[in-house]
C-alpha cells in the first residue's frame, strides 16, 4: 500500500476528497451548523489516521474509510442527540450564597462523596459499571476488540478485516465473551464480593466442623451461591471452564430435566474471616453448565440423546395456542430445571498434601426419581 500516495489523494485541496465524503454522510442529518460540520471534518481527521494504520493493503482503501467514518458519525450523532433530549438545566455556580449571614455557598451543602470527574463521565456517556469494567479486564484482548468495534456499530465483516480474522477465529473470540469465567463477573453480589477478602488455600488459617448434615438444594439456590461468591472455582486443583463440547451440555440439561442421575459434586469448605467458603474440587463443568443454561448462554440443539421431553404442566405459546407434551427443550425448561431438587450428602475426608490445610469436602448428589415407584436415592 502506498501511503504517501492514499494522503495525497484525500488531503489534496485542504482535504477536499474526504471532506466531501463527510458532507456527504452528513447530508442526511438535519440541523447541522457550520462549527459542527469542523467538529465532524476534526473527527474524520482521526478516523482515516486510524484506518490508515489497520487497513489492509488486499482490499479497497475507498470502501473501508467510508465504513469506518459513517460509522463513527452515525455514533457522534446519536451520542449528541442523547444530550439534546436531557431536560435543560439553569447553570449556576457552586460558589453562589445559600443567603443568610453565615456566608454558606450551594457547594458547602453538597454531599462529601460527591465526585465531580464521576459525573463528567456520566455526562459524556462514558460512565461504566464496576462489574463491566472488571469483566472487561479480564476477557482476552481479541475478544475485548471485537466487542468495543460492536459497541460503535461495526459491522462483523468490517471487524474480521480489521482485525484480520477469518469466519471461524471471529466466532471462537466472540464466542468467548459468553464463557463463565467472565459472564459470571456481571452477575455477581457486589455486596458480598466487596466484603468477602481475596483467600487461597494457601494462605489463611481454616476452621473446619467435625460433622456435616445432610441438605436439599435446588438449582437456583446453586446460582444464587454462584452469584454471590459462595462457591468459589478458582481452586488450584480446579481446571478451567468450557472444557464440554455443546451436545455434552446439552446431555446435562436433558439429563437435569428427566430426574437422571447426575455423578457427584465434590466440594471443600472453608471459614476464613468468619465467611465459609466453598472450593468446588470435582464437578465445575456441572455447575457452570446449568448456570450459564439459566443465563440464556447457549441453546439446546437435538443433537444429543434425548431431546425430547414431556412437559409436567400446560405450557402454551405466543400464539396462544397449547404447546404438546412432547417437544424439544425450550422456555419452560428453564423453569423446570430451577425446580429440581438436590441431595447433598456429605461425608469428611480428610486431606495431607503438602502445604494444603484440611478441608472438609462435601458430595452432592443429584437426586434420582425413577419413572415408577418410590424415589430411590442413592448411598451417601
Amino acid at each position: 500500500m502506498n501511503t504517501d500516495k492514499i494522503l495525497d489523494g484525500y488531503y489534496k485541496d485542504n482535504a477536499q476528497k474526504l471532506r466531501a465524503i463527510v458532507d456527504k454522510l452528513l447530508r442526511d442529518f438535519g440541523g447541522i451548523s457550520q462549527k459542527d460540520y469542523d467538529d465532524f471534518y476534526s473527527l474524520a481527521n482521526a478516523v482515516f489516521a486510524g484506518a490508515l494504520k489497520q487497513y489492509d493493503a488486499a482490499r479497497d482503501f475507498d470502501g473501508f474509510l467510508y465504513s469506518c467514518l459513517s460509522n463513527r458519525i452515525k455514533t457522534e450523532i446519536t451520542r449528541r442527540n442523547r444530550i439534546k433530549r436531557r431536560a435543560d438545566m439553569t447553570a449556576i455556580s457552586i460558589d453562589t450564597p445559600i443567603g443568610g449571614e453565615s456566608g454558606a455557598t450551594i457547594g458547602d451543602t453538597l454531599q462529601s462523596e460527591f465526585d465531580i470527574t464521576k459525573e463528567i463521565d456520566r455526562e459524556t456517556g462514558l460512565f461504566r459499571d464496576d462489574k463491566v469494567v472488571r469483566y472487561l479486564d479480564r476477557i482476552p484482548v481479541r475478544t475485548r476488540q471485537i466487542l468495543e468495534m460492536k459497541m460503535e456499530s461495526i459491522p462483523a465483516s468490517d471487524i474480521k478485516k480489521i482485525l484480520k480474522l477469518s469466519d471461524k477465529d471471529y466466532e471462537r473470540s466472540y464466542r468467548q465473551a459468553r464463557f463463565f469465567d467472565y459472564t459470571s463477573i456481571l452477575f455477581q453480589d457486589t455486596g458480598r464480593v466487596s466484603n468477602l477478602e481475596e483467600v487461597t488455600v494457601m494462605q489463611k488459617s481454616t476452621q473446619t466442623l467435625e460433622k456435616s448434615k445432610p441438605d436439599k438444594l435446588c438449582i437456583a439456590s446453586i446460582n444464587k451461591k454462584i452469584e454471590r461468591h459462595t462457591i468459589r472455582f478458582d481452586h488450584p486443583l480446579q481446571r478451567e471452564s468450557e472444557q464440554w463440547s455443546p451436545a455434552m451440555k446439552g446431555n446435562l440439561i436433558s439429563d437435569i430435566l428427566q430426574g437422571n442421575p447426575i455423578p457427584p459434586l465434590v466440594f471443600a469448605e472453608q471459614v476464613a474471616n468468619g465467611l465459609a467458603i466453598i472450593w468446588d474440587l470435582d464437578g465445575k463443568q456441572r455447575c457452570t453448565t446449568a448456570y450459564s443454561f439459566s443465563k440464556d448462554a447457549f441453546k439446546i440443539t437435538k443433537n444429543i440423546r434425548r431431546w425430547l421431553i414431556a412437559y409436567q404442566t400446560s405450557v402454551k405459546g405466543k400464539d396462544g395456542t397449547e404447546i404438546g407434551r412432547s417437544r424439544r427443550i425450550c422456555v419452560n425448561s428453564l423453569k423446570i430445571m430451577q425446580q429440581r431438587r438436590i441431595l447433598t450428602a456429605s461425608r469428611i475426608w480428610w486431606r495431607g498434601l503438602q502445604g494444603l490445610e484440611r478441608k472438609k469436602h462435601l458430595t452432592c448428589l443429584i437426586q434420582k426419581i425413577p419413572l415408577c415407584g418410590s424415589a430411590c436415592l442413592p448411598d451417601s
